[in-house]
């Protein structure tokens, strides 16, 4: 019984230095905003759309990939702005929800959204934007 009992403890130990997965995929997470948030504001459509899936790559993935127009448009009104993660929670083990902020050149209030991120095939991806 004292084995076991020393064995638990010995585990409990080692678990406190093991790095926190939920931690580390929420970096992943805020990272894939950012670059996300860079190639929109940059006006560059092929990469940001590839950050996205299903529903949302269906819905602007064309839209980002084949219209010039659009890319400049996003450029104009990003332009200068800053985006920030304010909160990432788990909706399931493959699912979250990260709420964000940006920021805009000459405006005090920042624009809030929600993203809905989605786990497929071993990278997290955007599927949907949702604004309040």
């Amino acid at each position: 019984m004292k084995k076991i009992m020393i064995s638990i403890c010995l585990l409990a130990i080692a678990m406190l230095f093991l790095p926190p997965v939920s931690r580390a995929n929420d970096a992943e997470i805020e990272r894939l905003v950012q670059q996300f948030f860079f190639n929109v504001s940059n006006g560059h459509g092929n990469s940001a759309a590839a950050f996205l899936t299903d529903p949302m790559l269906s819905e602007r993935g064309k839209q980002l990939r084949n219209n010039p127009a659009y890319g400049n448009f996003l450029r104009k009104i990003h332009a200068n702005a800053t985006i920030r993660v304010t909160d990432i929670v788990a909706v399931n083990e493959g699912t979250k929800t990260v709420d964000v902020e940006i920021l805009r050149q000459n405006e005090t209030i920042p624009e809030k959204l929600r993203y809905v991120v989605k786990m497929e095939q071993n990278r997290w991806k955007i599927s949907e934007e949702v604004r309040p």
